[in-house]
């Protein structure tokens, strides 16, 4: 039983060596210094991206708050507080959370780009973040943790 495992394992490692896929794993676990450097850049500028996209929610938000806001209530006809204060609350936390969520992203993208030792710390804490962002997020997040493992993020 284990003559035919042995083949076979043989016979796999035959076949996967004569393709080209070979050829492929070869030179992504050979890389040079400066195609290094650009798993960083890429890395670097997705990250720039997913920050600014989270942050354009904030004025997206502010200006629906403001349209329900500006509604006239009878509670504020008579002095009591009308809803445009829970509305405004609630979109200051909303700036207040969106903006603590776009803050490794951005420190992600600026260490990466000028070569900062911190900067990898924070593509790991974005791309843990980004795991939740389904599709490009999530490529995005296997790219990093990718990139991390193999050490193409340091500096």
């Amino acid at each position: 039983m284990s003559l035919q495992i042995t083949l076979r394992l043989r016979l796999s490692l035959i076949l996967i060596s004569c393709s080209p896929i070979s050829d492929t794993i070869r030179g992504v676990l050979s890389e040079s210094d400066q195609q290094k450097n650009v798993h960083r850049s890429v890395i670097a500028v997705a990250n720039l991206v997913c920050g600014v996209l989270i942050f354009m929610a904030v004025p997206i938000l502010f200006v629906i708050g403001d349209f329900f806001a500006m509604a006239p209530t009878p509670a504020e006809a008579s002095g009591e507080v009308g809803p445009a204060t829970p509305i405004f609350m609630a979109g200051f936390i909303t700036l207040v959370v969106l903006g603590i969520l776009s803050f490794p992203f951005f420190m992600a993208g600026w260490g990466l780009l000028k070569g900062k030792s911190w900067g990898a710390g924070f593509a790991i804490v974005a791309g843990v973040l980004n795991l939740l962002n389904f599709l490009f997020g999530t490529a995005l997040a296997i790219y990093t943790f990718w990139a991390a493992s193999k050490g193409h993020l340091k500096s």
